[in-house]
């Protein structure tokens, strides 16, 4: 082999990265433009495949200028997209309305607004219910992270936190999509702006009861082992987070701002050795994480699937007609139904 040989050969491996990333960058202004906010969804495909189309001829027309508009145009569509703004005022769907905390004086006593706690019949026939409910934050005392799991998928999952009071009450959060009427969701229009961000308040009654017996998904109630003032810790930020949101609206994201990667930030004020890997993207995962990091508690012995097994709820739920008032006393009972 010559040396003329050698140096195409290094030539060619030297362009495969910068080829890869402006193939990656190219599908994902594809998408940016097919998702945008333009106002006609005609004009939004027609504008993608004019993208397409100058993306594909950029590299292929072997005149540099035509890279370097191609690389332009990847330039204005990253800062139009950017600049998209998320808003409050869309016709949203009735799930999709906003919690938030007002604190009493002295800040030991919180007043939270619009806890949802809607009655179901059936997934899809129910009747529409938020709460407004008094909390005394020295009567916080436990927090359990859940797990949600449906069509028999393993690495892809629901998370969510429940905080627990000495009353027996529990309030749960759950980081979901903002739908407005007419919205589908959809793993990949949350990659651009497509939703909105939501954090839930409600109760388990609800959003547990809703997965257990309606939709019939598979439920884990991990109990954790942090103390009281670390779930206070948590239960504050996520409060503080919860106000944020209503008043500074942001979207939802598949990957960056989803169920857990939404948690996270508050999980990490109490385990600041939580660090962020590629496999908290599949958050089905993260109840080994947890365990893992030390923040879940029980009293199996035996391996990781002994433990989880032991904290499946639908079990000791899921039989039953009606869902019960004592909801949250039923699903954490040990006498499980087999």
């Amino acid at each position: 082999m010559n040396t003329n040989s050698i140096k195409t050969i290094l030539k060619i491996f030297a362009w495969v990265p910068g080829y890869l990333l402006y193939s990656v960058m190219a599908a994902w202004c594809f998408g940016a433009v097919w998702y945008s906010n333009l106002p006609w969804h005609w004009l939004r495909v027609t504008c993608a495949l004019a993208a397409l189309a100058v993306f594909i001829s950029g590299p292929l027309a072997g005149n540099r200028w035509f890279l370097r508009g191609a690389l332009a145009l990847m330039l204005v569509v990253v800062v139009w997209y950017i600049l998209i703004p998320a808003t409050n005022d869309r016709d949203w769907q009735p799930f999709a309305r906003n919690p938030y905390a007002v604190f009493e004086p002295g800040g030991k006593t919180v007043v939270i607004h619009n806890i949802r706690d809607f009655d179901y019949r059936t997934e899809k026939d129910f009747t529409v219910r938020y709460l407004t409910e008094t909390y005394d934050l020295d009567k916080l005392k436990t927090m359990d992270y859940i797990q949600v799991h449906w069509d028999g998928l393993k690495v892809i999952a629901h998370s969510m936190l429940s905080f627990g009071f000495e009353d027996g009450r529990h309030l749960v959060v759950s980081v979901e999509t903002r739908l407005a009427k007419g919205d589908v969701q959809g793993g990949l229009p949350g990659l651009y702006k497509q939703f909105g961000l939501l954090m839930i308040l409600g109760t388990e009654r609800d959003l547990l009861g809703l997965r257990t017996n309606y939709r019939h998904e598979k439920v884990y109630l991990y109990p954790t082992r942090c103390s009281r003032e670390e779930v206070r810790t948590v239960f504050l930020d996520i409060l503080r987070r919860v106000n944020d949101l209503k008043e500074h609206p942001r979207f939802y994201n598949t990957v960056l701002h989803n169920c857990f990667t939404s948690l996270l930030p508050s999980l990490k004020l109490i385990r600041p050795q939580m660090r962020f890997d590629i496999s908290m993207l599949f958050n089905g995962l993260t109840d080994y994480k947890a365990f893992e990091y030390q923040l879940s508690q029980g009293n199996v012995q035996g391996t990781f699937e002994d433990f989880r097994r032991a904290h499946y709820v639908n079990p000791k739920i899921d039989h039953v007609a009606e869902l019960p008032a004592n909801y949250s006393e039923v699903i954490r009972r040990a006498d499980a139904k087999k």
